[in-house]
């Protein structure tokens, strides 16, 4: 489900005036929802692209995760679907004075169909600027295991 971007504002005297301050909103209430601005986080889901390919018997997935760590990364395989977490929650400092301050919590989402099943024990899953790099064998057995990210 998409967040509802979309707000009425203005006293609509003209025609087109509704219509125009909808347009407005609907583009400051996205950089606001982009940045974080007055949300909780809670329930905000970005995602980033993804390369899938073949490569002799291997799947190999790029996926970017920029400004993540290791840490904040999850993988795990289930029914041939790869499925991608990144979340990062900051703590608001309290010293000092914030002018601005739009990090402090993002996640993002990737559930990946593979074209073949896997095996389980052969994925290599590494992150490296801010892409996370998977390659698994292909097989015929479907499973789920959680992947280690390092």
């Amino acid at each position: 489900m998409l967040p509802t971007l979309v707000r009425s504002r203005g006293n609509g005297h003209t025609p087109f005036g509704p219509l125009t301050h909808t347009a407005e909103d609907l583009f400051s209430d996205f950089a606001d929802w982009w940045r974080g601005n007055g949300q909780s986080g809670d329930g905000i889901t970005a995602s980033y692209p993804a390369d899938l390919r073949a490569d002799g018997d291997k799947i190999v997935v790029d996926a970017e995760v920029p400004g993540f760590s290791k840490d904040e990364v999850t993988a795990n395989l289930a029914d041939g679907t790869l499925h991608i977490v990144a979340e990062h929650k900051e703590e608001k400092k309290k010293d000092g004075r914030h002018y601005l301050h739009e990090r402090h919590y993002r996640r993002v989402e990737r559930s990946i169909s593979l074209p073949d099943e896997v095996d389980p024990d052969s994925i290599d899953a590494h992150l490296k600027d801010g892409v996370l790099h998977v390659e698994m064998k292909r097989t015929h057995s479907k499973s789920v295991c959680p992947i280690k990210v390092h």
